[in-house]
C-alpha cells in the first residue's frame, strides 16, 4: 500500500493513474482503508482531469467497503463545481445504488442527472439508469426517463440508454411499448445504435412478448455490413439460445446449447469470451463426462482469465467455482 501512495506521486502521469486505479481495485484488500480513503479524497483535487477522474471512479468503485455510504454518495453528488467527480460518479452510481440506504434520495439524484444540460452528464447517467433500474423505486418515472434518453439529441446519450433498456427490460412496466420501440430501433441507419440494439435484445430475449420476431431481428442483424453490429448479434443470438434451452427437454436441450455454443464461437464481443469458455464446460459436465479433465479445466481457467476487470467479476468467478465443483460431482457419477 505504501508503494502505491507513493506512485500516486510519480513524475508520470500514466504511472500515477495507473496507481489511483490500482487504490480503488485493491481497496478491499487494503490493511489501512483509512489511508487509503484519504489517499483517494485528496486526489479528487489533483490539478490533472485524469487523475481527478480516476479518483472519483476509484472512491464510488469502493463504496460497498465505507460505512457510511449515504455521505460518501453526498460528497460525491455535490461536487457539482468540478465536472470530472459528476461524471465518475454518475457511470458508478448505477453500480453502487443498490447499496445506499436511501434509494428515494438517490432516485431523486440520478433523475435530476438524467435530465442535466450537460450532454456529458446524461450520458453516464443513461449507463447508470440501466445498472440501477431494478433497484429504483418508482419504476414509472424511471421508464419515461429511459425513453427520453433513448430518443436524445447525443448520440452517446441513445446508444447507452438502448442497451439499458436492453438490462432493464424485465422491470419495465410496459413491456409490449419497451418492445415496439426497441424492434422499430432494429431499421435504424445508425450502426452504432444498431449495434446497441444487437447487444439490447439479448439482454431484453427473456422477456420479449413477441420471441420469434426478436429472434428474427437478431438473425437479420448478423448480415449487417458493420462488423461490430454482425458479432453483437452473434452474442445476443448466443444468450437467447441459452434461455431457449432452458425451456426445453434433455434432447432439446442439448441442441439449444450446441448451436448457443457455436454463437460465442463466431462471436468476437468481449463477453463472448466468457460464455463460450463457461458453457463449453457445462456441456462436457453434462453431455460427455468421459472427457479428460485437463480439457474441462482448461475450458475453466480460459473463463477466469477472460472475465478479469470485469465489475461483475466476483460473481463470474463464483459461478465458474460452482461449475467446477459441478465437474467433481459429475466424477464421482462416473465412478
Amino acid at each position: 500500500m505504501e508503494d502505491l501512495c507513493k506512485l500516486t506521486n510519480d513524475e508520470h502521469i500514466d504511472v500515477r493513474v495507473a496507481a489511483v486505479d490500482a487504490l480503488g481495485s485493491a481497496f478491499s484488500d487494503m490493511p489501512d482503508k483509512q489511508k487509503a480513503w484519504n489517499e483517494l479524497q485528496r486526489l479528487t483535487n489533483d490539478e490533472y482531469h485524469a487523475m481527478r477522474y480516476s479518483a472519483a471512479v476509484a472512491i464510488a468503485s469502493a463504496l460497498s467497503q465505507v460505512t457510511d455510504k449515504q455521505k460518501l454518495w453526498i460528497d460525491l453528488y455535490e461536487q457539482k463545481n468540478d465536472y470530472d467527480a459528476i461524471y465518475a460518479a454518475t457511470h458508478d452510481l448505477g453500480y453502487a445504488f443498490s447499496l445506499l440506504p436511501d434509494k428515494q434520495q438517490a432516485w431523486i439524484d440520478l433523475h435530476r442527472l438524467i435530465i442535466d444540460d450537460d450532454r456529458f452528464v446524461r450520458d453516464h447517467a443513461a449507463t447508470a439508469l440501466g445498472n440501477a433500474f431494478s433497484h429504483v423505486p418508482d419504476k414509472q418515472e424511471a421508464w419515461n426517463d429511459l425513453k427520453n434518453l433513448i430518443y436524445d439529441g447525443y448520440f452517446h446519450v441513445r446508444e447507452n440508454a438502448i442497451e439499458s433498456l436492453g438490462k432493464a427490460f424485465s422491470q419495465v412496466p410496459d413491456k409490449q411499448q419497451a418492445w415496439d420501440i426497441l424492434h422499430r430501433l432494429t431499421n435504424d441507419e445508425d450502426s452504432y445504435v444498431l449495434y446497441r440494439v444487437a447487444i439490447a435484445l439479448g439482454y431484453a430475449f427473456p422477456y420479449i412478448p413477441d420471441k420469434q420476431q426478436a429472434w428474427n431481428d437478431m438473425y437479420r442483424l448478423t448480415n449487417a455490413e458493420d462488423s461490430s453490429v454482425r458479432t453483437g448479434s452473434y452474442y445476443s443470438l448466443g444468450r437467447a439460445s441459452i434461455f431457449k434451452a432452458s425451456q426445453k427437454e434433455e434432447e432439446d436441450y442439448k441442441e439449444e446449447l450446441e448451436k448457443a455454443i457455436e454463437y460465442f464461437e463466431i462471436s468476437t464481443y468481449y463477453r463472448s469470451k466468457f460464455c463460450l469458455s463457461f458453457y463449453r464446460s457445462f456441456y462436457k459436465i453434462v453431455f460427455k463426462r468421459q472427457e479428460e479433465k485437463e480439457e474441462l479445466d482448461n475450458y475453466l481457467k480460459e473463463a477466469k482469465i477472460s472475465i478479469a476487470g470485469s465489475k461483475n467479476k466476483e460473481m463470474l468467478i463464483e459461478a465458474v467455482e460452482n461449475l467446477a465443483k459441478a465437474l467433481e460431482k459429475s466424477r464421482i457419477w462416473k465412478i
